[in-house]
């Protein structure tokens, strides 16, 4: 089976049933997520795969006083999502070079990462060696 970032189509239906299912088990009375919470899902590239995002929508139910799940009570990592959302667009990126497009292309799946070299490189498609090498290349630490 892919991993989700390659089924983000799949994500809307999970988090609901997430959310029904931990909502039940702690007599929570959440029904609904909140738009901006699925458009941070759908931007988050799911390092851990689907049992982080069940393990993201019970933490979030166990916090979550209201019947909508809101970004309030999402963990850091997407509360850096929403802080860099101008960041995120492409049009931030025009007037780049294409080394320094690559460069923070590489900076931004590192922190994603939490700097787990192993995790970036499949993120970006290349082996682990070879992002090392990119790293050295475009003098990243």
């Amino acid at each position: 089976m892919p991993p989700l970032r390659d089924r983000k189509e799949d994500i809307p239906l999970l988090a609901e049933h997430f959310i029904q299912k931990y909502a039940e088990k702690n007599q929570q009375h959440i029904r609904k997520i909140s738009p901006q919470v699925i458009d941070l899902f759908m931007r988050y590239s799911w390092p851990g795969n689907i049992r982080e995002l069940e393990n993201v929508i019970q933490r979030a139910v166990i916090l979550c006083k209201e019947d909508t799940l809101i970004p309030d009570v999402l963990p850091a990592t997407f509360k850096n999502l929403t802080n860099t959302q101008s960041r995120d667009s492409v049009d931030s990126l025009v007037g780049l070079s294409i080394k320094e497009v690559e460069k923070e292309l590489v900076l931004r799946t590192l922190e994603q990462t939490n700097h787990n070299i192993t995790r970036a490189a499949e993120i970006l498609g290349i082996t682990r060696r070879g992002l090392q090498y990119k790293l050295n290349e475009l003098g990243i630490k």
